[in-house]
């Protein structure tokens, strides 16, 4: 049976017939229109409301599988993900069954299907070729969990002016990567990582799942936030930095590069940060040997930016949020929706402030971009600005 899941726990059991038309739909050779056309209402429900799908194949306890909506070229269809597989009796084990539209990988929106890295990263691209290949892993990864959406509720209510702060831990959704396949039969649980202090660990799990297999090219994969990410300079090493448990400070070295935006030195962090773990040296040791990174908005609820000189806009977008949620002339629940991909090669995605109507407020760091607001990275965040934003929020609450 599937479950609703709220991103943080389990709720009430999926109708059953919306279940049903789920299952045939996209989990079984041959579907009727009539099956996909209930299954995609379902699934615009569970986009909209931020929602997930718990299945209760493997037990009936809080870790179990989960289902999410994805939005890709064919329309919306689900995708599995987190750290407890189906039961493979589960009707939902079985492969899922997108349109052939979506199949087709356009190379500019999300991967589909398994993160084969020696496939992904070649050795023999170009430095630039591999770091779009690395960032484009860890868009993935964040808009499969989320990251890239926010809602005014994902924050407690507070009073206007106090610390923004989230219900739940957005990080923490990193686990869901732990059944996500990387090719030769292995999981991300198996050779991937999430905590930067903890990669040793990682490393050991490497060479271990290396000497098993008899494979020599295992490679393994980091995904996660630092607070800095530094390219080599003069032929040394370049490092990334995070924080640990304790709230420490820890230093990883880089054996190769680190790919970053246009401008950026990697020290004005939070970032979001891959790394590949490969063997280096004649005592082939597992080491992070290439990385790339884009900024994250801030500690707290990281948001992926395509440019840390978007943070200040953001953050008042954030606190306009849960002004427009708490002012009695709106009492609007809004959501904030980041650009991970673009519309077309080129073509970068706006930003978007998501009213419950459906309608977009669209607003654009770039000059001459398609959308409702022009907001350039020097804007000045003041009052006037505040009531240019309300104005147009209100002004959207009320089509219909």
């Amino acid at each position: 049976m599937l479950y609703i899941h709220d991103r943080n726990q389990r709720a009430g059991p999926v109708d059953a017939v919306a279940s049903d038309a789920l299952r045939h739909a996209f989990f079984n050779e041959h579907r009727s229109t009539e099956y996909v056309f209930r299954a995609r209402a379902l699934l615009r429900e569970l986009h909209r409301d931020r929602l997930w799908l718990s299945c209760d194949c493997a037990g009936d306890g809080e870790s179990s599988p989960m289902l999410g909506p994805r939005d890709g070229r064919g329309g919306l269809h689900p995708f599995r993900f987190g750290a407890i597989k189906h039961d493979p009796a589960c009707p939902f084990a079985a492969d899922i069954n997108r349109s052939s539209t979506d199949t087709v990988d356009d190379l500019l929106g999300p991967i589909h299907g398994s993160w084969d890295l020696e496939q992904m990263v070649p050795a023999a691209a170009t430095h630039e070729a591999r770091g779009q290949a690395l960032l484009r892993l860890l868009k993935t990864a964040l808009f499969d969990l989320g990251f890239n959406r926010v809602h005014a509720s994902a924050f407690h209510n507070g009073r206007r002016g106090a610390p923004l702060l989230l219900v739940d831990r957005p990080y923490t959704r990193l686990r869901h990567l732990g059944t996500k396949d990387m090719g030769h039969g292995v999981s991300f649980a198996e050779v991937g990582c999430t905590f930067l202090p903890g990669i040793n660990r990682t490393y050991a799990s490497l060479r271990a799942l290396a000497s098993k297999s008899g494979r020599p090219n295992v490679v393994g994969l980091f995904i996660g936030i630092t607070e800095e990410s530094v390219p080599p300079v003069r032929g040394g090493s370049g490092y990334l930095k995070a924080k640990d448990a304790a709230g420490e400070q820890r230093v990883i070295p880089v054996l190769g590069d680190i790919h970053l935006p246009p401008g950026d030195s990697g020290s004005r962090g939070p970032y979001w940060t891959i790394g590949l773990i490969e063997r280096a040296g004649e005592r082939q040791s597992y080491r992070l040997m290439e990385a790339a990174s884009m900024a994250a908005s801030d500690r707290r609820t990281l948001l992926p930016l395509s440019d840390g000189r978007q943070r200040p806009v953001v953050q008042l977008l954030l606190e306009q949020m849960q002004f427009w949620r708490n002012w009695k002339r709106l009492e609007l629940e809004v959501e904030l929706e980041l650009p991970l991909f673009p519309c077309a090669p080129g073509e970068p995605r706006p930003v978007a402030l998501v009213l419950d109507n459906g309608r977009q407020i669209t607003i654009s760091f770039q000059d001459g971009g398609k959308a409702d607001m022009q907001l350039g990275h020097d804007v000045v965040i003041d009052d006037a600005l505040r009531r240019r934003l309300t104005a147009a929020v209100a002004a959207a609450s009320e089509l219909a």
